[in-house]
């Protein structure tokens, strides 16, 4: 084999190796309902100055088809720190600085005949000398059914419990503060997503994993740009853009993921993220760049590179022959 077919075979051998590569919580708007027990709302958010008191109302309705008690219990959660989504602790013989419990008044179980609907009215009495801050629980219903009136000794409940968050914040030193703790990019389908600086297939999702370093409920939102290699911007969206909009727990993450749209020339892209969170006028600052080359492009890039350095050894070739025809 020659050296010339030798060296087409080397250059060629990436664009066959990339080608075989190629083959290779319920909404607060909506009620919360099983199949023993419909409540709203699923989330109650409340202000409350120390030594004050206010109420909430949570409306049952028995969907189970016979009498029940809807059994209730007060638990403390925590965030996932990625969907926001409670983490419930149902071990109430300890309770958390955050709880709410201690300062609900009147909660009890519920009686409810089939295809009845009752408004529980909860009292909330915050202590004078409460910290300020956020506190928070989940009040839970389960429906247990009734037999001639007395509850089935041992009998279990119909479904797993419906709850209603309870988020209050106590005013006074509430310190707002938020921190950017990374920017991610993804591509794939939602149960196949993949994260990266550096993509073939066009990305479609955009990740700011946000941390609430405060001791109050941070509901940050800010605008996320994307601009091309030349600076144009490609596109925009504003982060936590709902209503009402997420909260991030005291000492808690959370990821906003939002879809992104036009990136389909190759090159470098830059992320830059402004957000805020309540009034204390904190901007934070984030930016980040990915890639995007798809395969095409790398194919078409080697291609070039080969037939630029054949065509220079083509040059070098005849060069050096025509100096060697003049040395004769």
């Amino acid at each position: 084999m020659s050296a010339w077919r030798r060296l087409v075979i080397i250059l060629a051998m990436p664009v066959v190796l990339l080608g075989i590569s190629s083959t290779a919580l319920v909404s607060a708007q909506q009620p919360n309902t099983g199949s023993g027990l419909n409540l709203s709302p699923t989330r109650t958010e409340l202000k409350i100055n120390p030594g004050g008191k206010d109420k909430i109302t949570i409306t049952l309705r028995n969907v189970s088809g016979v009498d029940i008690v809807a059994k209730v219990e007060v638990n403390d959660f925590t965030s996932d720190n990625i969907t926001g989504e409670p983490k419930i602790d149902t071990d109430t013989s300890k309770q958390t600085a955050q709880s709410i419990r201690s300062f609900l008044v009147g909660v009890s179980d519920v009686d409810l005949k089939k295809d009845e609907k009752k408004d529980v009215t909860i009292n909330i009495e915050v202590p004078l000398k409460a910290v300020a801050g956020a506190y928070y629980g989940v009040i839970r219903y389960s429906a247990v059914p009734v037999v001639e009136g007395q509850q089935k000794p041992g009998q279990v409940a119909l479904t797993a419990s419906v709850g209603s968050l309870v988020l209050l914040e106590v005013p006074g030193n509430v310190t707002d503060q938020i921190q950017v703790k990374s920017v991610k990019v993804y591509s794939g389908s939602k149960d196949h997503q993949k994260t990266s600086s550096f993509f073939l297939n066009t990305p479609n999702q955009v990740g700011i994993t946000i941390k609430n370093s405060g001791n109050g409920f941070s509901k940050p939102f800010g605008k996320v740009i994307i601009s091309d290699m030349s600076g144009k911007q490609v596109f925009s969206y504003e982060i936590n853009n709902t209503d009402p909009k997420a909260n991030i727990l005291p000492d808690s993450e959370r990821v906003f993921k939002d879809d992104i749209k036009n990136i389909k020339w190759p090159g470098r892209y830059t992320i830059n993220a402004s957000l805020s969170s309540g009034t204390s006028g904190q901007l934070v600052n984030y930016s980040v760049s990915f890639y995007y080359m798809p395969l095409w492009f790398l194919i078409a890039l080697i291609i070039v590179l080969v037939l630029i350095i054949l065509a220079g050894m083509m040059l070098f070739r005849k060069y050096s022959g025509t100096s060697r025809h003049h040395r004769r």
